[in-house]
């Protein structure tokens, strides 16, 4: 009968050390260490299982090309409160917290500089972080409305800041050049209202030849008359 356990160790005092399971699972009472190096003492914290070695070393989860490497971190409620995981069919890592997916990715590079999205990073070299794409800041608990930083490969806007609202994207902010950012451009209502050229001049689209009239408010317009 190789049914229940088929191999156990006790220590003195009868106490089970080991036991090896016929279903497939055996129990190790205790700390495990493989190695015998010297080396400085493990951690008390994380010393349950203790690789020693004074060169290198490792563990190593293989999985089928289509299937997921896991390690998971539990407690005495959640078998999965928090984990690594990698996706051998899709090439994407994952770091999951409170049973949520909180960061994946699939080509981050972490080499003193973070980009996302990317792995080019300027030749000029002071670039610390690099965003391949728009920067969003939205409300708690909105997803349709947020404002937006981004790059655009265009003469005229190259820079801009705005708003986007389900789904059309409304310019506060643009630069001029691309290159050389030669012009500041202010907009509302989708309208490019004003312009401050690379002579540091302010001009109103809306305006031709005139002087600045303020009225009671402190409102400056552009008079022609």
């Amino acid at each position: 009968d190789l049914s229940g356990s088929i191999f156990a160790v006790a220590d003195i005092s009868g106490v089970p050390i080991l036991d090896v399971n016929s279903s497939g699972v055996s129990y190790f009472d205790g700390t495990v260490e493989i190695g015998t190096s010297t080396v400085a003492t493990a951690n008390a914290a994380a010393d349950d299982l203790w690789l020693r070695s004074t060169g290198s070393n490792g563990i190593t989860i293989s999985s089928g090309n289509a299937h997921t490497g896991t390690i998971f971190f539990g407690d005495v409620a959640n078998a999965a409160a928090a984990g690594f995981r990698y996706n051998h069919n899709t090439g994407d890592m994952a770091i999951s917290a409170e049973d949520d997916i909180t960061f994946t990715c699939d080509s981050a590079l972490f080499t003193g500089r973070v980009g996302i999205n990317t792995t080019v990073f300027p030749t000029s070299g002071f670039a610390q972080f690099v965003v391949n794409g728009a920067i969003v800041s939205r409300p708690n608990g909105v997803n349709d409305y947020f404002s937006y930083l981004k790059s655009n490969w265009a003469d005229d806007g190259a820079f801009e800041l705005g708003i986007e609202g389900v789904g059309t994207q409304h310019k506060f902010i643009t630069s001029s050049s691309y290159y050389h950012g030669t012009g500041l451009n202010l907009w509302t209502s989708d309208t490019k209202r004003v312009v401050i050229n690379s002579a540091g001049a302010i001009q109103f689209a809306a305006y031709g030849a005139g002087a600045l009239v303020t009225d009671a408010s402190g409102n400056i317009t552009a008079s022609t008359t």
